[in-house]
């Protein structure tokens, strides 16, 4: 099992979740409880007796379990390690036989099987989005409740993943942690924050967008544009050149600057400078045009770093 875990599956599995929920099975439960068995030695019974203690721990578990238990097998029997795979036709255990009708009536019209019980109601979802109004968790709330998205989906939207025109949202990206990715290999504080595949081609997706939630998104969407524009004025020229090894702030303001922008932007700033270091007898400050720009701007941002 560990060397069908190391040098197969894990070539297979497309996220790091994955490959550790699957690591988390095998150490934790299959080893523990049939690992010094040979393959050969092997019986339905075993896995019956492992599935119904398995189960009783936790049904979700015991359902990955089963995934992992029928396709370590049936690699061994191509392989030619057994001669047929044992845990073929085996089921996992049912609580009764209730249970059991329910499953298989869903399981030939391929439904999905809902705990009710762990399930939110309407009036919970009302009271949830109300309280986590005005927190930075209310678009999550949102996306989750009101779309049924993965939190891994949600912390992987952008706004060009956005259709606003016809209030679509496509779903392309996940953040999690990157297979074979160490977390002295990334950024600080982005280790489980990488851009990932999704798990699925049925997880690539369009979803449409509630109004209730394309109303959030709007709201965010000013409030990111409000930051970006104070992030935007909120800059050093100096600092900005030397990132870019300009040999003066001029060739920076020349080449990555809108002038135009700039020059409105600053405007109750440059006219006392204009006026104190340009004479007043020579030229008035309303007759800016027929100032030579760049030498007031590069005297401009020498006078700012000073």
């Amino acid at each position: 099992m560990e060397y069908w875990y190391e040098f197969i599956i894990k070539d297979r599995l497309k996220s790091e979740s994955s490959v550790e929920t699957y690591r988390y099975c095998i150490y934790n439960h299959i080893i523990p409880n049939i690992g010094n068995l040979k393959l050969i030695d092997l019986k339905k019974g075993h896995i019956k007796k492992l599935y119904q203690q398995i189960f009783d721990y936790s049904p979700s578990v015991a359902k990955i379990l089963q995934t992992i238990i029928t396709t370590s097998l049936k690699d061994a029997a191509i392989k030619n390690f057994i001669p047929t795979n044992v845990a073929n036709g085996i089921k996992l255990p049912n609580k009764d036989e209730k249970q059991k009708n329910k499953e298989e009536f869903n399981n030939n019209y391929h439904t999905l099987v809902i705990d009710e019980k762990k399930t939110y109601t309407i009036e919970e979802i009302s009271i949830l989005i109300k309280a986590s109004k005005n927190t930075p968790i209310y678009l999550h709330i949102l996306f989750a409740a009101l779309m049924g998205m993965r939190k891994s989906e949600i912390n992987g939207i952008k706004y060009t993943d956005i259709d606003y025109l016809h209030r679509k949202l496509y779903v392309q990206r996940q953040l999690g942690r990157r297979k074979g990715i160490k977390k002295e290999e990334v950024a600080a504080k982005t280790f489980t924050k990488q851009e990932v595949q999704l798990k699925s081609k049925s997880s690539y997706r369009i979803l449409d967008i509630p109004d209730l939630v394309f109303e959030a998104i709007l709201e965010e969407r000013k409030k990111y544009e409000a930051r970006k524009n104070r992030r935007k004025s909120d800059f050093s020229m100096k600092a900005i050149s030397k990132l870019l090894g300009h040999s003066s702030t001029m060739i920076t303001f020349e080449n990555y600057t809108d002038k135009n922008e700039i020059i409105q932007d600053c405007l109750e700033d440059l006219e006392p400078f204009i006026e104190r270091v340009v004479e007043t007898d020579k030229i008035k400050v309303t007759d800016c045009t027929d100032i030579e720009t760049d030498t007031i701007m590069q005297e401009y941002y020498e006078y700012l770093a000073s």
